[in-house]
């Protein structure tokens, strides 16, 4: 299994095995699109990378820090060889120095450097060679810093301490650990350049990609949490804003994961009929939520899996003024996408009124079933409808019940013909009539 290649806060290794259970129901042995746009450590991809690398057809990748991206297209496109010698020159200058002080004169001279690199204004006009040399130092200094946190300032600089460990008898120290050459190069060769897309965007537009059927994990900065990550803030209104992102890939047809914190704000911000919530055991180096003057949090120890659980697409006919869909959409498990009530020779079509007024006119025909063509109707799961009934009825004369041949009992085969001319038929057809 591919590990990842740096530290990195909140890593989600602990959720690959809900993350493949949830793909392998939604499409069995069928390839598949991977979007994340919350990069990070890339724990959930690499995994997903060697467990299911040949269901994976594209994978598109993106983080909003620049320098992260840097590092991981680096790793894509150079000589993982004399990359990772540079590596091991600079850990052993690094070692060398008996002292902790010495051996933070190195860091800050990496830091230094690096931040000088990673300007806001010089980071996108960066050169083959700085290019590579950032993403050395980005390495370094995520073995080196303390406990791998990865955070700026609001001037866009690297700003976390040198991380340190003290013996028993108080001396401080601080080792590091390169990556192995061949830890490096399995990493590498988890980012085909062929079928893996690295951006640097807001994760609105790097999503814009996302096509139905599609596999999209989002972890985002969690729900009042420390930002350890760029000098931007991801507030609630930034969470809101996801929510309705996520319920857009959901509608779009799009399979979705997202991993937050277990909070009760959190949970009801993300809680609809698009999406199941579950409570993940997890354990933590780190508290997410932040110290507030006189409160003190007790450290999560469970966090959400959030998943898409789409509702049953429903079209319904013969609508009247709505009774399948006001029972229907009491279950969160019901969506009407699309409905149909007409009554031949009225002026005033009273039942469409009123099921317009109770549930708006999006979607909504007002026309003649007979006449309406079936690729005018959208794919659906379900297809409910009351058709009438009066030639059917025990309560009319025998001879006026003309069944399927009668002025009303015909309308049946508008039923019958969608069933037949929908290329993507309806899984489940539920009718209402009399006995």
């Amino acid at each position: 299994m591919t590990k990842p290649i740096i530290k990195w806060s909140g890593r989600k290794t602990y959720l690959t095995n809900e993350i493949q259970n949830f793909i392998k129901d939604k499409y069995k042995n069928q390839n598949f699109s991977y979007h994340e746009p919350f990069f990070g450590s890339g724990a959930i991809y690499f995994n997903l990378a060697t467990s299911m690398n040949s269901q994976i057809e594209k994978s598109y990748l993106n983080d909003s820090i620049h320098e992260l991206i840097i590092f991981y297209k680096t790793l894509q496109e150079t000589n993982i060889d004399a990359f990772h010698e540079n590596l091991i020159q600079e850990e052993k200058a690094y070692s060398r120095k008996r002292s902790y002080d010495s051996k933070s004169e190195v860091f800050t001279k990496w830091k230094d450097r690096f931040n000088t690199l990673i300007n806001s204004e010089k980071i996108k006009t960066l050169n083959k060679k700085e290019r590579t040399e950032v993403a050395k130092l980005f390495l370094l200094l995520n073995q080196a810093c303390f406990n791998g946190v990865y955070r700026k300032n609001n001037k866009g600089e690297f700003n976390v301490p040198h991380g340190r460990t003290t013996s028993k008898d108080g001396i401080k120290d601080n080792k590091i650990s390169i990556p192995t050459l061949s830890h490096l190069k399995v990493v590498a060769s988890s980012l085909p350049k062929d079928t893996t897309s690295f951006t640097s965007l807001d994760y609105k537009d790097a999503l814009k990609k996302v096509k139905p059927g599609d596999f999209v994990y989002l972890d985002p900065p969690y729900y009042d949490s420390v930002n350890y990550y760029d000098q931007k803030t991801f507030t609630t209104a930034h969470q809101e804003e996801l929510r309705d992102e996520m319920t857009r890939l959901i509608k779009l047809g799009a399979h979705v994961i997202m991993s937050n914190s277990k909070s009760p704000e959190c949970k009801k911000l993300y809680k609809s009929k698009y999406t199941s919530i579950k409570e993940i055991p997890v354990t933590r180096t780190m508290q997410r939520k932040k110290e507030k003057k006189g409160v003190k949090y007790k450290e999560d120890k469970k966090e959400l899996l959030i998943t898409s659980t789409r509702p049953l697409q429903v079209v319904e006919l013969f609508a009247g003024v709505g009774g399948f869909r006001l029972g229907l959409e009491q279950d969160n498990k019901y969506e009407v996408i699309w409905s149909n009530q007409w009554e031949p020779n009225k002026k005033v079509q009273h039942a469409s009124n009123v099921y317009i007024n109770n549930f708006g006119d999006t979607n909504h025909s007002n026309e003649d079933i007979e006449q309406v063509l079936t690729n005018n109707i959208p794919n659906h799961d379900v297809l409910v409808g009351g058709f009438p009934c009066q030639d059917y009825s025990v309560a009319s004369l025998l001879k006026n019940s003309k069944g399927l041949l009668g002025k009303k009992g015909v309308l049946w085969w508008s039923i019958h013909r969608i069933l037949e001319e929908k290329k993507k038929k309806p899984d489940y057809l539920i009718l209402e009539n009399v006995d």
